[in-house]
């Protein structure tokens, strides 16, 4: 089964009122780099992702979708709970909130 990632890009940067080399260089990518993720010629790397997700601040589902041959989309009906948080901090470091031990400790033993 075929599958295709689209994006949100050109919306989110008409949004926040920024340009493609805005977005560049804050990613310290090429201008080049992001025009292509924009068509749709390229797939980011998970961590291209996440920075870009930070960048407008919003969650990586609503910038970037898998989908379907048919149009439809991969993932129906997820909860927002099931996707990390990703919030960028003043040095624009990617932060995730990070579990306890202990939670890791209940999940791994109930197993």
């Amino acid at each position: 089964m075929n599958r295709k990632l689209t994006n949100q890009l050109a919306e989110c940067l008409a949004a926040k009122g920024v340009k493609k080399s805005q977005l560049a260089f804050w990613l310290k990518m090429s201008r080049a780099y992001v025009t292509r993720l924009e068509h749709g010629d390229i797939r980011p790397s998970i961590e291209t992702a996440l920075r870009i997700a930070s960048y407008f601040k919003k969650p990586v589902g609503e910038i970037f979708q898998l989908i379907e041959e048919g149009g439809k989309p991969q993932i129906e009906n997820t909860p927002k709970s099931n996707f990390p948080s990703v919030v960028g901090n003043e040095r624009g470091q990617i932060t995730t909130p990070i579990k306890s031990k202990k939670a890791y400790a209940n999940k791994s033993s109930s197993h």
